[in-house]
């Protein structure tokens, strides 16, 4: 996936954003260090949801002319969205975090 993100260090030096692109595959932390081209190292953390990251990789995608992988990360996008949907309602209704992976594993297995 290709993150456009901004180097700080950049930003300081010329008094505008400088944009990047940084390409990543894992992004299941949510934090990436990045070395801009002018060799400034950065650290950023990634703030969204992973439903929402996945449907930003399915517009990258789009546009980048790669339609299944489109259609994949949409899909995948739509079933974490159900994962942190049930996990909401879960809360609300008070059942413990036990309770949630309980019940997720039996429909995890099914997707």
């Amino acid at each position: 996936m290709r993150l456009h993100l901004k180097c700080m260090h950049c930003f300081q030096e010329a008094g505008v954003p400088v944009p990047i692109s940084y390409r990543s595959d894992a992004l299941e932390s949510g934090a990436l260090e990045f070395t801009c081209g002018h060799g400034h190292k950065s650290f950023t953390i990634i703030q969204c949801r992973r439903h929402e990251l996945l449907f930003e990789l399915g517009i990258q995608a789009i546009l980048d002319g790669y339609f299944r992988e489109a259609i994949s990360a949409f899909a995948s996008s739509l079933e974490r969205f159900y994962e942190f949907y049930v996990r909401v309602i879960l809360h609300e209704r008070g059942l413990k975090s036990d309770d949630y992976d309980e019940y997720w594993r039996t429909l995890k297995s099914q997707s």
